[in-house]
């Protein structure tokens, strides 16, 4: 909801005390316009080795924020790849079936951004009396010293069956004459049902990182 840095600065100066961090030195001006500028920087440079934390942050959000708008979202994005969770919309199911009119699209730092904010959010709903920051810091504590997979974690958390059924809704919505109207044999339809393969392949093999589809030849995508 805020366009300009120095609203984003002004709301997160005013929030900052409920985020209960001991060390309020990370909250001086100079520290929260770097904090501003690394993670706009981060998220634009898409380096492919890490995290995308922006598009994370705000995943974790939309799976916590409940309202008649969020559920609205969900019906106006089913009209593009025939899902209504705004959440996974948000994340994983986006990158990889494309939402709001655009193409499927996923690198390293979203695969890893899609999968970190549902495995988050699900152990910040577990653990209310820990702060979202203190579960931050153990979760890619763990990630870094390879005690916590985030691709078998998400698959406890969200389930291969769940997986796979927004795959045929994906698949129903491609062939139905309300949707993209293909045929099995189209080129487009092919690719799309790979791309998504290549995700559950992923997931299914426990890979930290992901790699694009060897299938998935339009690099426009």
């Amino acid at each position: 909801n805020y366009s300009s840095k120095d609203e984003v600065i002004k709301q997160l100066k005013t929030n900052y005390n409920k985020l209960k961090i001991k060390d309020k030195s990370y909250f001086d001006d100079k520290s929260i316009n770097g904090l501003y500028d690394e993670v706009i920087r981060q998220h634009d440079v898409k380096s492919g080795n890490t995290n995308d934390f922006a598009h994370m942050s705000v995943t974790i959000a939309v799976y916590g924020h409940s309202s008649f708008i969020k559920d609205l979202a969900g019906v106006y994005a089913k009209k593009y790849n025939g899902i209504t969770d705004i959440g996974a919309q948000c994340g994983y199911i986006g990158d990889i079936c494309g939402v709001n009119g655009t193409k499927p699209s996923m690198n390293k730092d979203d695969y890893a951004a899609d999968l970190d904010a549902v495995n988050i959010y699900k152990r910040f709903v577990k653990n209310k009396n820990e702060t979202i920051y203190g579960i931050l810091l153990t979760y890619y504590k763990g990630i870094q010293n390879n005690t916590i997979n985030r691709a078998s974690e998400f698959l406890k958390n969200v389930t291969i069956e769940k997986i796979n059924q927004y795959r045929i809704l994906y698949s129903d919505y491609m062939l139905d004459e309300n949707g993209f109207n293909y045929t099995e044999e189209n080129k487009d339809y092919l690719n799309r049902m790979n791309y998504y393969d290549n995700f559950v392949e992923h997931l299914i093999k426990n890979d930290q990182d992901f790699e694009p589809s060897k299938y998935y030849i339009y690099t426009e995508y």
